[in-house]
């Protein structure tokens, strides 16, 4: 069994005249973000493989979960090739994965994200929000299997009370 949870990265600024890479969560993205590492606290475990993008957004919003979850940011694996919007790269990253892991949480973005929740998932999700968490089940030995799982979790922030 081997399990991927996707969280989006939290709400950015586009008004900030930097590169896309470079854009910083706004301070809703914090609370929200806030909010669902809160509410998915009792789904992370230590032994997970936490991988973010590279982009600021992105690695903002893992600091913030991993500090709620009580991660050490030391845990955090960041690689360029996670940042992507593309379905495609996502699959073959997801694919690269080191067999050894059972458990991934990754950190990165859509339209990626919503594209492999609905291909891979079993639950049919519009947009995966800014700050959205995603857990998929699989029933697969290998990631290099990887075929149509199980959606286990949805977290989102405008559904926690």
């Amino acid at each position: 069994m081997k399990k991927i949870i996707l969280f989006r990265h939290a709400k950015s600024s586009w008004e900030l005249g930097v590169s896309d890479k470079q854009r910083t969560i706004l301070e809703e993205g914090k609370l929200r973000t806030t909010k669902v590492a809160l509410a998915s606290k009792k789904h992370i475990n230590a032994d997970f493989y936490f991988i973010s993008s590279t982009a600021t957004r992105a690695l903002q919003t893992a600091q913030i979960a991993l500090n709620f979850w009580d991660i050490p940011e030391e845990s955090l694996v960041v690689k360029d090739e996670y940042y992507t919007f593309n379905l495609h790269q996502l699959v073959e990253n997801i694919k690269a994965l080191p067999q050894n892991t059972s458990t991934v949480v990754i950190f990165g973005h859509n339209e990626a994200f919503t594209d492999f929740v609905n291909k891979y998932g079993s639950e049919f999700i519009d947009n995966v929000p800014t700050s959205g968490f995603v857990q998929i089940d699989f029933k697969i030995k290998e990631w290099n299997s990887l075929q149509k799982g199980v959606t286990t979790k949805i977290i989102f922030s405008k559904e926690i009370s």
